[in-house]
């Protein structure tokens, strides 16, 4: 209270010049400009506490910086999410206008953030995103949010809000074709594999090691909360999951490492159908080997998957200056 009190009294004393100039302008002024001088008041006031902020004699309460702090980090995860739809539009990770991912806004467990049905992923923006919540309802932005985009990733976002702050739904094309293979467990050794249809053979395998669940059951376009439900527990509580020919389903704490983790989901597609289409077999990893490669991985995987993103976004920020110039 003492505290409050000096501020105040320095606040005042601050003020006081410009009392006197709204004094001295108003007393010319006629009744008819009350507003003008209102606005003036407003302005006077306004400038004497940015004065007084910048002087330290104001000082920012907790609840002013807890809803600074809590206004970043929502503009922070507009700006990834935004920057992770231009990236696999680059990357070409989706397909035409369909696919989609979305981020549970900071603070919340069922208001998430997707993009607005009929962009191409390269229009995507910060400022379009959509804010949807759990019954459908948009929240902030404009629609329409595509049907499979509300189901799938609601029912995922609900299931496990922490673990499943973001999730990404993509057709990317190395990924998506091991979604399509068929298996004869025992046909072969990486067919019998418990990862299948993605197989430990590779470094950028590893990374998934025991994290990757296998929905067998297409049951075509996800337009009911029933289907998104089961595809949601078909998650089994892992970070991806291949959906029998449809694609895949990628989540994370943060929007960094579900993109990360999507990016080498990709990488590591493409090396293992590289090496089949060789038709010769494929030299696994050691079960030991793979599960401890993993953890190295996951122990870094927050700051590397900010570096990642991070790297990726100056180069959208390039790629922009350069279409400017």
């Amino acid at each position: 209270m003492v505290l409050a009190s000096w501020t105040m009294q320095r606040l005042q004393r601050l003020a006081r010049p410009f009392r006197r100039l709204r004094r001295d302008f108003g007393g010319r002024m006629s009744r008819h400009h009350v507003f003008s001088q209102r606005l003036l008041q407003d302005w006077v006031w306004s400038v004497a506490l940015s004065v007084s902020r910048h002087m330290g004699l104001l000082r920012t309460t907790p609840a002013e910086a807890a809803e600074k702090t809590a206004l970043a980090a929502k503009a922070g995860v507009r700006e990834d999410l935004a920057a992770a739809y231009r990236l696999c539009h680059k990357m070409g990770l989706n397909e035409g206008v369909c696919n989609h991912l979305t981020a549970l806004l900071p603070g919340s467990t069922d208001r998430f953030l997707v993009n607005r049905y009929g962009l191409l992923w390269s229009e995507v923006t910060a400022d379009n995103l959509v804010l949807v919540d759990a019954s459908g309802e948009i929240i902030e932005g404009e629609g329409p949010v595509e049907v499979t985009a509300f189901q799938i990733h609601r029912a995922i976002h609900l299931a496990d809000p922490e673990k499943y702050a973001c999730v990404l739904h993509t057709h990317m094309p190395y990924a998506t074709a091991l979604c399509c293979i068929a298996s004869t467990p025992g046909e072969s050794s990486h067919l019998a594999h418990p990862d299948w249809p993605l197989v430990m053979c590779h470094q950028n395998s590893a990374r998934f090691h025991g994290d990757v669940a296998f929905d067998a059951c297409f049951n075509g376009l996800v337009t009911d909360s029933t289907e998104g439900e089961r595809l949601a527990a078909a998650m089994q509580g892992k970070r991806v999951m291949l959906h029998k020919n449809h694609g895949v389903i990628v989540c994370g704490r943060t929007v960094a490492e579900a993109f990360d983790d999507l990016y080498y989901l990709e990488k590591a597609a493409q090396i293992q159908l590289l090496a089949m289409s060789t038709g010769r077999p494929l030299e696994l990893l050691r079960d030991g080997v793979a599960a401890g490669t993993k953890a190295v991985f996951d122990n870094e995987k927050a700051s590397a998957a900010r570096l990642h993103l991070d790297a990726w976004k100056r180069q959208i920020a390039r790629d922009d200056a350069l279409a400017i110039s």
